[in-house]
Parts: structure tokens; C-alpha cells; sequence
């Protein structure tokens, strides 16, 4: 593959995942305990639900890990990765599986006394906005330059033709 189109793939990737992630933790997460008449149980089985559908952004993970395999030339925003891949293993392995457990026992009558652990999430989603703008963004210009050097590549092949 082109590295052009590599870079676009990134660019791709990184704006349905920070579409996907941001709707729910940004938008649904706290609209949810708005509305008029649901209870905070209700509230929160529903919270536990997404949660489990947040996993889907290992998938973006991968594909976005997979276009550095595939052209390792490429490699605009490995730090970002890097970065990105740290903060989806705390929450998969650590921070969901614990906020469940607190969901769980709220939902059984029981004190779930971990609030740090909500704030935790929401800062290391919002560290998680930056880093793929970033990524997205470094990969969008790198595409530019690409583009750019081929433009004037190609205009002085013409040149040459034109003078020769």
C-alpha cells in the first residue's frame, strides 16, 4: 500500500473511534442520569452495558496498530499508540472490570464507596482525546507533505519535458 493511502486509513480510524468512545463517555454516560423518572439503578445497568460495548475500541486498537505493521516506513504517531494502547489495557484489565464491581454491588443495595475510580476514567478518556487528535492530525499533515512532494515531483517532470 501507498503510504498516502496508509495515512488516510489512520485518519480514518482515528475519527470513528474518537466519535464512537466520546459519544457514549462524553454524551450518553451523563445525559442518561438527566432523565426525568429513571431510577439510579436503571441508570446504571445501562452504564454497565456500555461499558461492556467500549471494548469495540480494541478493535479500532488493532486496526490502527495494524496499519503500522503493514507499512513500517510509516510510522507518524507510534507514540500516540504506544500511549493509547497503556490507557485501553488499564481500563480493559483493571478499571471496567473494577467500576462493574462497584456497579454490581450499588445495584444489590451495598455501599460501592469508589467514586476515584469514575474520575479516574474520565481523566484517562479525556488524556485519550488529545492523543488521537494527535494522531489523526500528524498523520493528516504527514499526508499533506506526501501529496505536496509528489505535486512538485510531478510538475518538474513537466518541466523537464517542456525543456527538453
Amino acid at each position: 500500500m501507498k503510504e498516502r493511502t496508509i495515512l488516510s486509513i489512520r485518519v480514518i480510524i482515528v475519527i470513528f473511534w474518537l466519535g464512537f468512545f466520546m459519544s457514549i463517555s462524553f454524551m450518553e454516560a451523563p445525559l442518561k442520569f438527566t432523565a426525568p423518572g429513571l431510577r439510579m439503578q436503571t441508570g446504571v445497568a445501562i452504564g454497565q452495558i456500555v461499558f461492556h460495548a467500549l471494548k469495540c475500541e480494541l478493535f479500532f486498537l488493532l486496526a490502527l496498530v495494524v496499519t503500522f505493521c503493514i507499512r513500517r516506513s510509516v510510522s507518524y504517531g507510534w507514540q500516540g499508540v504506544v500511549l493509547v494502547t497503556a490507557i485501553l489495557f488499564i481500563e480493559t484489565i483493571w478499571l471496567l472490570p473494577a467500576l462493574n464491581e462497584s456497579a454490581v454491588r450499588f445495584m444489590a443495595g451495598k455501599p460501592a464507596s469508589r467514586e476515584y475510580l469514575h474520575w479516574l476514567f474520565l481523566l484517562q478518556e479525556t488524556v485519550k482525546v488529545p492523543v488521537l487528535l494527535g494522531i489523526g492530525w500528524y498523520n493528516l499533515k504527514q499526508k499533506d507533505l506526501i501529496n505536496q512532494i509528489n505535486y512538485e515531483h510531478a510538475n518538474a517532470l513537466q518541466h523537464d519535458r517542456a525543456t527538453t
